[in-house]
């Protein structure tokens, strides 16, 4: 829908505006290795944020998953433990309460206890996990409102991938709340494909075309990510405007290459600094490397009345529990003997 006219000296000046760029690894285990091998890379990832942190402390990195800093907190010194909760608490490193990108098959007591976890350690370090985020499922139970808001995650950032499904209400970059059974509701921000940053040009080295197809070729596309970003980004937030969007503001996600469980790239920032010097005062648009509790209180802060929406949020990655009925048995009588 932003693939067409107008070009970038068409795009008239208007109002600022500003890209959250939030820089994070898509989770995916057993995508694109085995899991023994997937939580190795998870676990140095980190440790090359702290790398990085300490050189650039202006570099911002979300945690996707808990179950990635679970697997780093039980390997990392005590030093890096500290150095990690430091930066959580100056909120340059992002924590989501979602333990993984999961699918349906988890009941209520699993999906309770494991959301809770994230808060749990955070408190301890003096700090909050007020928000979850998720990728390239496309939604959840209705159960998945009431675990969150119990454990103190107020708010809930989706990006979906819609090769099965599709957005819901019908488009990206829409925040709604989520009524809970209970009555009590999630700020949720339904936002375009975990690699909308890539897409825009702000990676350089992990540029991609998978959702935008333009006059961009290949290798534009492989070299020259400032081109890319100065055709692509003007255009993006000339359509949101065009399409009646109510926000000053947009957050787009990155990851570090081309693929998920990417590893952190400080190269983003490089990006970031390059527009902001030399793109920014011309187009109006800022970027901002960000953490979720930046997006969501902007959000708050925004003078806009949000649509209320309850009830279940279908998956439609749910297909392999029923072509795999045998492994599924065994799941969900685990769950039937930690109950019991």
């Amino acid at each position: 829908w932003f693939n067409g006219p107008p070009r970038r000296s068409e795009v008239p000046l208007a109002q600022p505006f500003t890209l959250f760029l939030v820089h994070h690894t898509h989770t995916d285990v057993g995508y694109t290795e085995a899991q023994h091998r997937i939580e190795r890379w998870h676990v140095d990832f980190l440790r090359q944020v702290l790398a990085t942190l300490e050189e650039r402390p202006a570099f911002r990195w979300v945690c996707e998953t808990w179950w990635a800093v679970e697997r780093f907190l039980a390997e990392a010194e005590s030093a890096e433990v500290e150095a990690f909760a430091g930066h959580v608490r100056a909120g340059r490193i992002g924590l989501s309460a979602s333990y993984l990108n999961f699918s349906e098959l988890l009941d209520a007591p699993v999906l309770r206890a494991v959301t809770a976890r994230a808060g749990q350690v955070a408190a301890a370090w003096g700090a909050r996990v007020p928000c979850a985020m998720t990728a390239d499922v496309n939604g959840f139970g209705w159960g998945f409102a009431e675990a969150l808001l119990d454990a103190g995650a107020e708010s809930l950032f989706t990006c979906v991938h819609t090769h099965h499904g599709m957005y819901p209400l019908g488009r990206t970059q829409a925040p709604f709340r989520w009524e809970a059974p209970d009555g009590r509701r999630v700020l949720v921000w339904s936002g375009e494909h975990y690699h909308m940053g890539n897409e825009l040009g702000l990676v350089p080295g992990a540029n991609s075309s998978y959702l935008i197809k333009d006059e961009c070729d290949a290798a534009t596309i492989f070299g020259d990510h400032r081109r890319v970003a100065a055709i692509r980004i003007p255009r993006y937030v000339e359509a949101l405007r065009e399409r009646g969007y109510a926000f000053d503001f947009a957050p787009v996600m990155a990851s570090g290459l081309r693929t998920d469980n990417g590893p952190p790239n400080p190269a983003v920032l490089d990006a970031v600094t390059w527009w902001n010097a030399t793109e920014a005062a011309s187009t109006g648009i800022e970027v901002r490397m960000a953490v979720l509790e930046d997006v969501f209180d902007a959000v708050r802060a925004a003078d806009v009345e949000l649509p209320v929406h309850a009830g279940d949020w279908p998956d439609w990655w749910s297909d392999g529990p029923a072509s795999r009925p045998a492994s599924v048995k065994l799941f969900r009588q685990a769950q039937r003997d930690l109950a019991w």
